[in-house]
């Protein structure tokens, strides 16, 4: 999968670079966008970036991550809120602005304001993960430890005080605590580090600057990751900024300035001169601690150090039930706003049409290189392995072009995860036990010359085999399968066994056909039909009623007859009772199975 890391203010990086390390571990692409007033400032040097939209257009994402309110809204890719604060009170927090796909909240009190918005709109979902930029908190606290250790020996100092206020002009306390703070540097106990907001202005950064410069236990970072210094302080100095929650989830003391919020658990005063009698009472005396765990439920109950993993995991499962969203409907207005802070959609030159071949595999050793030998012709061959444990994976290393591994769930499951990793727009889907014949591998290639505008993928019929034999009738004669589609229009529905495609457009029918022999021996087939009713059972829980008799015995009796009689299976001969025999078997398996299912979650009923 191919993600972009949006970031139009430096403080996204914070809050960006811990998904990108689940990103690494993963082994998914990314490419960081960096608007150009932060490109000299732009901390990942080795990482690969731009302030390019046009490029952006051109990497083809399936997911965008966004720390900020606006997003392109022609890019491919789900495009994905995660905010850039805890501060639900401030101005447009909870403005639906409709560029957003998915929007990641942080704790309750979120996301059930965004569930009730959701409601209301109808285009888009809301998932609670936990934050990413707190990650730290859990994931760096030996390192800020050690960072605070050094930093109160050098000074000599014995507490950190942590100065870090909002940049809007209405809101900052910036103007007025020029002489509180330097009446509290009085104190030599007291190291005090002064932490602004990117956009705060230039004036109060200067003015601020320069106490620092004249004050030996003031010190202004320029660092731009503030959970460090969250992390290093022993008491905050604040007034609306929502770095106040994320201070207050480490149970820490916080000292505020006509704070804004309807429910303030905290020390707050109007008075700026009170700054140093108000520091030196709460260090001491920690009055707000009960209060503060009221805020750590609501906004952040994650403490784990893994909600930048459950983001990035809640962007596969969305992509893999919905799979990537292509475009998102504004209004005028919106499209307008968007066109004059990023351009419009760049023209996209039109590439020429390449193909991978994707084989899902499992334990298939057997299968594994002829299969890829018949799919030689496309662009990329793109095995996704579950975890074979019989020589699949490493013969899959030798002749495909990339491997993928994920744990085996089901089928559709591993397919639509699979899919979204395709390097090519058209896809060419071969079960392990398929072979692409040299007439079908000609009428692909000849339909990805020119492919049809409106077409988003093909039916193709599959000529199969067992036990040595072809089988001409038995319900087999017309199979056909979804197999050639675009990438981002086509996912198998969530189920366990024979999944089908849905297909978002017009599909159409290949002459040519796969061959197929899903038969190995006997033993083999009996034990596939046996799992899939295990998995069959999972499906059918919710559908069916009772079971009766009817299901026991009429249901098995009747699919050997609609095989052999009335699909004329009795034509195939030995093959033929023997594929309705089973056919009959594997339902009378799928209502065993569910029966023992059931007991097993209700034993006494």
């Amino acid at each position: 999968m191919k993600f972009i890391l949006f970031c139009q203010n430096n403080y996204a990086f914070g809050i960006l670079n811990p998904i990108k390390e689940v990103l690494i571990q993963k082994k998914f692409s990314y490419l960081w966008y960096v608007s150009e007033k932060l490109v000299s400032g732009f901390p990942f040097k080795g990482d690969p970036f731009t302030s390019s939209i046009s490029e952006l257009a051109h990497f083809e994402s399936d997911v965008i991550f966004v720390p900020g309110n606006q997003v392109p809204y022609y890019l491919r890719g789900l495009k994905v809120q995660i905010f850039h604060g805890l501060a639900g009170e401030k101005k447009g927090h909870f403005k639906i602005r409709h560029y957003f796909d998915l929007y990641l909240t942080q704790g309750p009190y979120f996301t059930d304001k965004f569930k009730t918005l959701q409601q209301k709109h109808k285009n888009f979902e809301v998932i609670e993960t936990g934050w990413s930029k707190l990650d730290s908190f859990k994931n760096n606290i030996e390192e800020y430890a050690i960072e605070k250790k050094e930093l109160l020996d050098s000074h000599k100092t014995s507490s950190v005080i942590l100065y870090a206020p909002t940049f809007s002009p209405k809101l900052t306390s910036a103007p007025y605590l020029i002489e509180p703070i330097k009446e509290l540097a009085k104190d030599k106990e007291l190291l005090i580090l002064i932490k602004f907001h990117p956009l705060m202005s230039a004036q109060w950064v200067r003015k601020y600057q320069l106490i620092a410069s004249e004050t030996s236990n003031i010190v202004f970072q320029e660092e731009k990751n503030i959970v460090k210094f969250l992390s290093i302080a022993d008491l905050m100095i604040s007034d609306t900024s929502s770095a106040i929650y994320e201070f207050l989830l480490l149970d820490k003391p916080v000292v505020t300035f006509n704070n804004i919020s309807e429910n303030i658990l905290w020390e707050n005063s109007v008075k700026y001169k009170e700054l140093p009698q108000l520091v030196k009472i709460s260090l001491q005396n920690d009055s707000f601690k009960k209060e503060r765990s009221e805020i750590r439920n609501q906004f952040h109950p994650y403490q784990d150090g893994k909600s930048s993993l459950r983001m990035v995991e809640a962007t596969e499962n969305f992509i893999q039930k919905n799979a990537v969203p292509l475009y998102r409907k504004l209004s005028i207005t919106r499209t307008l706003k968007i066109n004059s802070l990023f351009g419009k959609s760049p023209i996209m030159t039109k590439k020429s049409t390449k193909l991978t071949a994707l084989i899902p595999a499992g334990n298939e050793i057997h299968n594994i290189e002829e299969v890829i030998k018949s799919v030689d012709f496309a662009d990329e061959i793109l095995v996704a392995d579950s975890y074979s444990s019989d020589g699949t994976y490493v013969k899959a290393l030798e002749m495909a072009t990339r491997v993928i591994r994920r744990e085996y769930e089901h089928s559709a499951s591993l397919k639509n995860w699979a899919i979204p990793q395709a390097s090519h727009e058209w896809i060419l889907l071969v079960d392990a036990d398929e072979r692409v014949t040299p007439e079908l591998r000609d009428e692909v290639l000849s339909i990805l010359k020119n492919p049809s505008n409106d077409i988003v993928g093909y039916w193709i019929g599959r000529i199969n085999y067992f036990m040595g034999e072809r089988v001409h009738h038995s319900g087999w004669k017309n199979d056909k399968v979804i197999r050639l589609f675009k990438r981002d229009h086509c996912r198998y529905e969530d189920k366990f066994v024979h999944s089908e495609i849905i297909a978002h457009g017009k599909v159409g029918t290949l002459k040519n056909k796969f061959t197929h022999n899903t038969y190995v021996s006997l033993n083999k087939y009996i034990e596939k039909m046996n799992r899939y009713a295990d998995y069959q059972a999972k499906d059918y829980d919710q559908i069916t009623g009772r079971l009766t008799p009817y299901h026991f015995v009429f249901k098995p009796l009747y699919r050997f007859l609609k095989h052999f009689v009335i699909q004329r299976g009795y034509k195939d001969g030995v093959v033929g009772f023997s594929i309705a025999y089973i056919q009959s078997y594997g339902i009378f398996m799928r209502y065993i199975k569910l029966w023992l299912l059931r007991r097993e979650k209700n034993p006494f009923n």
